[in-house]
């Protein structure tokens, strides 16, 4: 312990090697970073309170928990939940409601360990929504800058339709802005959409977006009065849980000015219930490219009727030469 002579630990300066410390102070010593703070959550094994979450063998219980103890720009680390009964078993995390990132965790970035990016059945899965008067999103953010990392959300019966998954909430900016600047990557959407509400400048890469019904779409997004613009989906997949349950929409962008959205390299599944694959509304503008679409086809214009890629005034252009249907013709022509 001699190395410790003359550090400031606690409050108080070790003058003596032999002064010994338990190992949460220890810890709390070597977790001194001038840029973030490293926190750890482990439902199976940790405990939420004041003396937890700093060290992976002491870590919070909670995500609920941990996003009330954390700053701008700290880390946490998710620990996937152990199999219920064997290893192809949804292990899901159900922390009873809804977790809320508060405005002050700006820059935060939640990171589950170990998850498998093509496999539902393993990594950081959390659940909300089973129980019957359950309300809230598994996840809602009111910080900007948010960054989840190798993550599974599943947004159940009760509120699959009236919520979602997952809201980046960009209300009023002096106190709400989840929707600017967030990132979303390797992360898997069962049930329940990714909503954006205003906000810009973000990404959302390498997701999977997988519905078991049609009361929901996969990406949502609305301008909710402020700025909107910037957002961008890319490298992902949108497809149905099961063949005869496809989402409402996979891209769903409602009314508002919504500016310079761009959506590249994606795949999407069955044409979707409302037979829109993309719906934009009007004073909506942004670039799709290099997608592929599991239906042949597929027209694109301002007929919400006709149109399975539909943009309401034409602001949103459709690339079409990279466009292919699964046979691999080019379809809207």
């Amino acid at each position: 312990m001699a190395w410790l002579k003359g550090q400031e630990i606690g409050g108080y300066v070790n003058i003596d090697k032999r002064v010994k410390f338990n190992d949460s102070v220890i810890a709390d010593a070597l977790n001194q970073n001038p840029w973030s703070d490293v926190y750890y959550v482990d439902n199976d094994n940790g405990t939420d309170g004041a003396l937890y979450g700093t060290s992976p063998t002491r870590a919070f219980k909670t995500l609920t928990y941990a996003v009330t103890q954390v700053g701008s720009d700290d880390v946490i680390y998710v620990r996937a939940k152990g199999a219920e009964t064997d290893a192809s078993d949804y292990s899901y995390i159900t922390e009873g409601a809804q977790v809320t990132v508060p405005y002050a965790s700006v820059n935060l970035s939640i990171i589950g360990v170990t998850r498998h990016f093509r496999n539902p059945y393993m990594g950081v899965w959390f659940q909300h929504g089973a129980t019957d008067g359950d309300t809230g999103y598994v996840l809602l953010n009111y910080a900007p800058g948010l960054s989840l990392y190798n993550l599974g959300f599943s947004a159940k019966d009760y509120i699959r339709s009236s919520y979602g998954a997952v809201s980046m909430y960009g209300g009023p900016y002096t106190t709400y802005a989840g929707s600017v600047g967030f990132s979303v990557y390797n992360c898997f959407f069962r049930d329940g959409q990714l909503n954006v509400w205003g906000g810009y400048d973000s990404c959302t890469s390498n997701c999977t977006f997988k519905a078991s019904g049609s009361a929901n779409s996969g990406w949502w997004s609305t301008s909710n009065t402020y700025p909107t613009g910037g957002h961008q989906v890319i490298n992902s997949h949108f497809g149905e849980m099961f063949a005869d349950n496809q989402a409402l929409r996979y891209i769903y962008c409602v009314a508002g000015a919504q500016k310079d959205m761009l959506f590249q390299n994606l795949t999407m599944g069955l044409v979707p219930a409302d037979n829109h694959y993309m719906w934009f509304g009007g004073s909506n503008t942004g670039l799709v490219c290099d997608i592929r679409l599991q239906s042949a086809d597929v027209t694109y214009g301002t007929d919400d009727t006709d149109d399975e890629l539909y943009s309401a005034d034409g602001g949103v252009q459709f690339l079409l030469k990279t466009i292919e249907d699964a046979s691999g013709a080019n379809p809207g022509t």
